[in-house]
């Protein structure tokens, strides 16, 4: 079966949806049973090495799907409902792609509503973070994502998400029936870290970092509270502790109008490295050499550098939000995500005091070990299986 996987401008700048995105590609190439026909339109190497790499993938660019027209979208699509076929209006670009490639299945892994005709459509949601936390979004936001997501929901054959409490929301907010929602999480045997080991950690001297850090890998989006993390730092250096922090991922605005003052205002700029977005291979070497990692949270679905943290055996330290503490799995290195002085207090540990450093390490090499089974593969052909079943394609490719 031709399946088309829709990720048409994702890239590096998308966070976490690049990260599960090349996950799910990752799960996907192990398929025996199926083509995935991938749609993008980004010059991302690490993406398009893994699509031109895998036999059963195969690259599709066409820029013209990368902003469509929603007042034409909803227009076609109505009309389709009740025209007779013989009067259907024109094919939309999706729809001449998934004909041309002759698409039985369509595959979005974020949160997306496209006119696919009759061809059935898969749609993954990450979070509904704008009804936990409506003060990070405007309201113009807030809006466009009640707007969006009912429409991706309800117009989609199966929604797929990863956790159950992010189903729960779904059920509870959207009123979707639990059956439409299938929750797999994407197997942790697969990931970028993988494609490196220690002959190819970049030397200390090249990454321009301190010799003896903290690193915290996120893009600077309100919601993953850096905030907090710089007045924890602020605290201690206050009491005379000086602890330095490495920063990764994409600087938002947030950066510019609300981090990078507060570290001026403070005189933090000595404690605080914010990298930007770097390549895998410094990130890998950033782990690597890191006394430890602080992931303070607000909301996740879950959390990537968690699971790289522990899947590293780097010694971690997280907030009590959502699926953290069940994936670290013990309340010993778990902080709640306001409380400076409970993180204050982590940190000093896991920056100066080598036992309780040791004591981490020993924990998540065995926790480690609960992540590496794969089951993704089989749900998702199984959950293909079952939509293909249910919701055929009732038109024939010309």
């Amino acid at each position: 079966m031709n399946i088309l996987v829709y990720i048409p401008s994702i890239s590096k700048k998308n966070g976490g949806i690049y990260q599960y995105t090349m996950g799910l590609l990752n799960v996907l190439k192990g398929s025996k049973k199926h083509q995935f026909f991938i749609l993008n339109n980004e010059s991302d190497d690490q993406l398009n090495t893994l699509i031109a790499t895998q036999e059963n993938f195969h690259s599709l660019n066409d820029r013209c799907l990368e902003l469509p027209n929603d007042w034409v979208n909803r227009v076609v699509r109505r009309g389709k409902r009740s025209l007779p076929n013989m009067f259907r209006p024109a094919r939309t670009p999706i729809e001449q792609i998934i004909n041309n490639n002759r698409i039985a299945l369509v595959h979005c892994p974020f949160q997306a509503y496209l006119n696919t005709g009759s061809t059935p459509f898969i749609t993954t949601m990450h979070d509904v973070q704008e009804l936990h936390f409506p003060e990070f979004f405007t309201s113009e936001e807030r809006a466009r994502r009640a707007v969006a997501y009912k429409e991706a929901i309800e117009q989609s054959n199966r929604v797929v998400v990863s956790y159950q409490h992010i189903k729960n929301d779904l059920v509870k907010f959207f009123d979707v029936p639990a059956s439409n929602i299938e929750v797999v999480l994407l197997d942790m045997t697969r990931l970028w870290i993988d494609d490196f080991s220690e002959q190819n950690l970049i030397n200390i001297r090249d990454l321009a970092v301190p010799q003896k850090y903290l690193l915290y890998p996120a893009a600077t989006w309100h919601h993953k509270n850096h905030i907090t993390l710089l007045e924890a730092l602020m605290s201690l250096k206050e009491e005379g502790t000086t602890v330095n922090i490495v920063f990764t991922g994409h600087l938002t605005e947030h950066y510019e109008e609300v981090l990078k003052p507060f570290v001026e205002r403070h005189h933090l700029n000595d404690q605080c490295t914010f990298k930007g977005i770097v390549s895998d291979q410094e990130l890998y070497s950033l782990y690597n050499y890191a006394q430890g990692v602080v992931i303070p949270t607000l909301y996740e679905a879950g959390s990537f550098p968690l699971y790289e943290s522990i899947l590293l055996n780097i010694p971690v330290i997280c907030s009590d939000t959502t699926s953290l503490p069940e994936t670290i799995g013990t309340s010993d290195y778990v902080f709640e995500a306001t409380n400076v002085e409970a993180l204050k207090g982590l940190i000093k540990n896991l920056y100066l005091d080598d036992h309780f450093r040791d004591k981490n390490k020993l924990w998540v090499i065995d926790r480690a070990a609960t992540f590496r089974s794969a089951t993704a593969l089989g749900k998702f052909e199984k959950l293909y299986d079952s939509i293909m079943k249910t919701s055929p394609v009732t038109e024939y490719f010309t």
